[in-house]
């Protein structure tokens, strides 16, 4: 993600030059509170990123047992298992 914080610091450079170009003290101010919104807008892009990495990769892993189950030799011989996992795994992905 360095492609997006190269991007939030030259928005903050940019508010930054325009509060010291200021002459009113609400400006800045105003100016500042932008600043806040932005900075936590990213930390809270950011966790939101974290979270999800976190759900797809618990995902995979439910779904890398469940194949791996549905390919050894022995779940072939119990065709009702079989397809009983392969329901749950449909109904999973919305197919």
């Amino acid at each position: 993600m360095p492609q997006n914080e190269a991007i939030v610091q030259k928005r903050q450079l940019k508010i930054m030059e325009s509060i010291r170009k200021s002459k009113s003290k609400a400006a800045a101010e105003e100016q500042s509170e932008l600043i806040d919104d932005i900075y936590f807008d990213y930390k809270y892009l950011q966790s939101l990123r974290l979270v999800t990495r976190g759900i797809t990769h618990n995902y995979n892993n439910i779904f890398s047992g469940a194949l791996g189950y549905l390919n050894r030799p022995t779940g072939a011989d119990k065709p009702e298992q079989k397809k009983t996992l392969a329901e749950l795994i449909d109904r999973a992905i919305g197919e």
